[in-house]
């Protein structure tokens, strides 16, 4: 009977052991994922602070080269200063700048540099012209007219002078005789071998030819006695 009551109890054992066995084994699985999820944490944190250090690195890099930057446009800027001073200081201005100019361009046209040294040791101050003065007077065109154009010549038809003007306009709008020499026209002077040099504005005008050491200076202003244009030449001695 003993052990038929042997045989009875070992089951009761086994269900006593078997509850302790699988709460053993949860805290196992707990404080397995405990440690797995602390070591996860802890890599994820040093991975933000290391995207931070980046982040706050870059920062200090960008703010470098903005001073950096600024430092050079602020240098850019004086330097710009200082040239500005320096050329004021030492570039003519004035009229003696824009005699300068003027030597510059012709220069740039093609005029040799001994020419324009000799021109500019040969002047004086007071212009050595002939005496006496040649006068001519015509008619300049208007845009209604239909017949031949009139000129003026000089120097044996070397020179030719002619003109393109506006009409006078009457009080009803309706055009008048003759051109108005209030109102600005354009005049023409060509020479043998075909340069043509214009003049425009309002009369009166004065414009030079020069031609070898000769300068032909000419003077338009409106026929004091009848209508027309009446041109001047008077011949000096260049330069």
């Amino acid at each position: 009977m003993s052990s038929h009551r042997l045989h009875r109890r070992r089951p009761w054992h086994r269900w006593v052991l078997l509850p302790g066995a699988g709460l053993l084994a949860l805290a196992l699985v707990f404080w397995f994922g405990l440690e797995v999820g602390s070591a996860r944490s802890e890599a994820l944190v040093q991975a933000l602070d290391a995207r931070l250090a980046e982040l706050d690195e870059r920062e200090r890099q960008a703010g470098l080269r903005h001073a950096e930057a600024e430092q050079r446009q602020a240098d850019a800027l004086t330097a710009a200063h200082r040239t500005i001073r320096e050329l004021k200081e030492h570039v003519p201005d004035g009229e003696f700048g824009a005699l300068v100019d003027l030597l510059r361009t012709r220069m740039e046209g093609g005029v040799p540099m001994e020419r324009l040294r000799f021109v500019v040791s040969q002047a004086r101050a007071e212009r050595q012209c002939r005496e006496g003065v040649e006068r001519r007077r015509f008619q300049p065109r208007l845009p209604s007219d239909v017949s031949p154009l009139q000129t003026a010549a000089f120097l044996d038809n070397r020179i030719t002078v002619s003109a393109t003007a506006s009409p006078m306009t009457q009080a009803d709008g309706t055009q008048g005789e003759g051109f108005d020499p209030a109102k600005p026209l354009e005049i023409r002077l060509l020479r043998i071998g075909g340069n043509l040099e214009l003049v425009k504005g309002v009369l009166p005008l004065g414009h030079s030819v020069v031609d070898g050491n000769r300068e032909y200076r000419f003077t338009f202003a409106p026929g004091a006695k009848s209508p027309g244009i009446e041109v001047v030449m008077q011949d000096c001695a260049y330069p």
